[in-house]
């Protein structure tokens, strides 16, 4: 079912709950998808709720390393509740999107 969410995609912000080690855990699923339906997609890993501090179970460096070992673009951390770096992870993509599409046209 997840794969039809991914069909066709061009970029994806991979999100998980640094407070929760399930979500953590099952990104190699999401990303395992995401290459499978579209397979040149962009992927940013995406680490949310950054806002609860005391509550965190996924330290900066394992997320980072992950993101590396997994060729996400890049690696931000966000707050929904907040709204921390929300835009900044939708620019990021965006404009990784956008080089992309003006590289190949050679501009």
């Amino acid at each position: 079912m997840r794969t039809m969410f991914f069909r066709g995609a061009l970029g994806a912000l991979i999100v998980f709950d640094l407070t929760r080690e399930q979500t953590f855990t099952d990104l190699k699923k999401w990303l395992k998808d995401l290459k499978t339906s579209s397979p040149g997609a962009l992927s940013i890993l995406v680490g949310n709720k950054n806002d609860l501090e005391d509550m965190r179970v996924i330290s900066r460096e394992e997320a980072e390393k992950f993101a590396e070992e997994n060729n996400c673009i890049s690696y931000i951390e966000t707050s929904a509740k907040s709204g921390i770096n929300v835009a900044d992870a939708f620019n990021t993509i965006g404009e990784r999107l956008l080089n992309r599409k003006l590289d190949e046209l050679g501009t």
